[in-house]
């Protein structure tokens, strides 16, 4: 992001730096440079300051988003009512920042007391006045060395976390770092994930603990947690057995003899580690005091080497209930045995209280990738409902009593990845695209209904004469659905690109962006489309709504590279939509509110396309007439 220097003269932000080396009480030495402070008002310490366990808990009155789900319950939901079916029409850009690194950006802005926080690409942060899009601070962590060019996809962040005037960010090379909310100067930083790691995950801020999820690669998932004064490890919980059978002096060690037993004595797992990433399904149950988290696929993941045997492989694709003080083990529930046909458990959970048989219960509410919303009762994990999220989810006819999962054909009752159940074809819940994670869903309680992103991936054909390799998805058609998450019973649907997170409000609407740039409001009851915007950057992170002073304003982030719509490719040409997609998709914090006026930039003319009979230097061949 570039703009004007206090002097007028034209700066790079991002790339403001100083060296600061900190250490603290085992913490590893900070190499991040440090962001030019700006001069702040009382408000900005104030407002990061008053984010506590009770803040975090409610999620305020609306005024504020002060976490990537508005609160510990996940639900996106906001109880503004300002912006409305009525005058939603007359939603505007208010304002608009560039953002760095023009690709993926996933993350869900954090709004307090008028500042908006922004977790960008390749794990930079910033700062903004929530009035205007002034910048107040930036930071670039400045990536290892490994991390120059990864595919945009894998480079994404999820979100950050405010407590008690600290900011909290993690980096895909394994860092977590406190900054200082009022200026962004770092306070601590130290390696949190083992060599091979990636982070993704937003931290969650707990009990004066910050938690983190890792994994990737040929490693071991895991979820850890850490003092937030200093940064000191406190507790941490393998996803899956330690391949040497040994125990690893962690918080899943008394459960390490039950994961060990539903894997193979042998197997390419002992390698690769067995998978089970934690990437972004973390919440907390202040009702219970309990952590959950859901985890993904097995690794290595092609159907033939994954399961490695005949067991369930735990804790891959499960959801897992802990103390949130010392991640001792509460109870599981895994979604699907071995991570069959690479479903995981990583969709961001929702927290929420619905009547079973006329009883309130708390439950847990996840729409799996692999075609389910799972409710769980939230103090034994116990299945009380699995509904299918489209009626072409093939892969199984549902789930039984006991919690496992039933095979579409009886004569065949194994669910594990065998050439027999392939290929498969089912509708999923925005499932993992490379190493990002699901598009989060939106809980209304006042109408108790769950807002759910969806697509169908087209499966390529397999190569040839290799009946037993996977089918290959093809991201594209995707659609946005209204159930209950009780009954399954859906009050209306869209189909249209492949959709990004969900944010709901009292006022009756449901906004959610796509991959195409379109940025949509529906009307909560009926789906109808009420509103929409064209961004030129493809949307997958979850929008927040808050106020401005009196002003309820609406702030989505865009990245790039995005799909180019039908109607510009047709009208400029499949080369001049690609040079568009790669000079005009951007990646930007773009803020709405009503009678907003700001408009985009206008896309720049496309790059010529070079023409290979005209060479530089050599002779034209010339026409002869005589």
């Amino acid at each position: 992001m570039t703009g004007k220097g206090q002097h007028g003269g034209r700066i790079d932000r991002w790339a403001i730096a100083g060296l600061a080396a900190l250490a603290m009480l085992g913490a590893c030495k900070d190499k991040s440079p440090e962001p030019r402070p700006v001069k702040q008002e009382t408000r900005l310490a104030a407002g990061a300051a008053r984010v506590d366990a009770d803040y975090l808990a409610s999620g305020g009155d609306g005024r504020d988003w002060p976490a990537t789900g508005f609160n510990y319950a996940g639900q996106r939901f906001s109880p503004l009512d300002t912006i409305d079916a009525r005058n939603v029409n007359r939603l505007g850009i208010a304002w608009y920042a560039d953002l760095p690194d023009h690709m993926a950006q996933d993350a869900t802005p954090v709004v307090v007391d008028g500042v908006i926080y922004v977790a960008a690409a390749r794990s930079k942060v910033a700062a903004f006045d929530a009035t205007n899009g002034k910048l107040l601070w930036d930071y670039d962590p400045r990536l290892a060395s490994d991390f120059p060019a990864l595919d945009p996809w894998r480079i994404a962040n999820n979100g950050i976390a405010l407590w008690k005037g600290k900011l909290f960010t993690t980096t895909l090379d394994g860092r977590l770092t406190a900054l200082d909310a009022k200026t962004g100067i770092p306070l601590w930083s130290i390696q949190a994930a083992e060599p091979g790691q990636r982070v993704t995950s937003a931290p969650l801020a707990v009990k004066n603990l910050v938690i983190i999820g890792s994994g990737g690669g040929d490693t071991r998932g895991s979820i850890a947690a850490y003092d937030i004064v200093n940064g000191t490890l406190r507790w941490r919980f393998f996803t899956t057995p330690n391949p040497t059978g040994e125990a690893d002096g962690a918080a899943s060690d008394p459960m390490l003899a039950v994961a060990t037993a539903t894997w193979s004595k042998d197997g390419d797992w002992r390698i690769s580690g067995g998978g089970g990433a934690v990437a972004d399904a973390i919440a907390y149950d202040a009702d219970l005091d309990q952590l959950y988290f859901g985890t993904g696929a097995g690794v290595p993941n092609d159907y033939a080497r994954r399961s490695g045997g005949n067991g369930d492989n735990l804790f891959v694709s499960s959801i897992i209930a802990v103390k949130p003080e010392t991640g001792e083990y509460l109870w599981h529930f895994q979604e699907t045995p071995a991570a069959a046909h690479d479903f995981g458990a990583t969709d961001p959970i929702i927290l929420a209280t619905l009547p079973v048989d006329g009883t309130p219960r708390k439950l847990l509410l996840h729409p799996s990738n692999n075609g389910y919303l799972v409710a769980l009762a939230r103090e034994d994990g116990a299945l009380v409902s699995a509904v299918p999220l489209a009626k072409d989810v093939t892969w199984a006819k549902g789930y039984s009593a006991a919690g496992r999962p039933i095979a579409p054909d009886p004569a065949k009752p194994d669910l594990k990845p065998k050439k027999s159940q392939m290929p498969i074809t089912p509708i999923v819940a925005l499932p993992s695209l490379g190493w990002r994670d699901g598009a989060a869903a939106s809980f209304d309680p006042s109408s108790a209904l769950a807002y759910v992103a969806v697509q169908r991936p087209q499966p390529a054909p397999s190569p040839a004469n290799d009946e037993s390799a996977p089918p290959a998805p093809l991201y594209g058609k995707g659609g946005l659905i209204a159930l209950s998450p009780l009954s399954g019973r859906i009050a209306w649907s869209s189909d249209r690109a492949m959709g990004g997170g969900v944010l709901s409000t009292a006022g009756g609407l449901v906004f959610q962006g796509a991959r195409d740039g379109s940025f949509i409001a529906y009307g909560a009851a009926d789906g109808n489309k009420l509103w929409q915007s064209r961004l030129r950057g493809q949307i997958t992170g979850a929008p927040a709504t808050f106020l401005s002073g009196d002003t309820q304003m609406v702030a989505v982030v865009t990245g790039a590279p995005a799909i180019v719509p039908d109607a510009e490719r047709s009208a400029a040409g499949d080369d001049a939509a690609d040079s568009m997609r790669s000079q005009g998709r951007r990646s930007r914090l773009v803020v709405f509110a009503l009678n907003g006026k700001r408009q985009l930039p206008p896309l720049p003319e496309p790059a010529p396309v070079p023409n290979p009979a005209l060479v530089p230097g050599e002779a034209q061949p010339r026409t002869r007439s005589d």
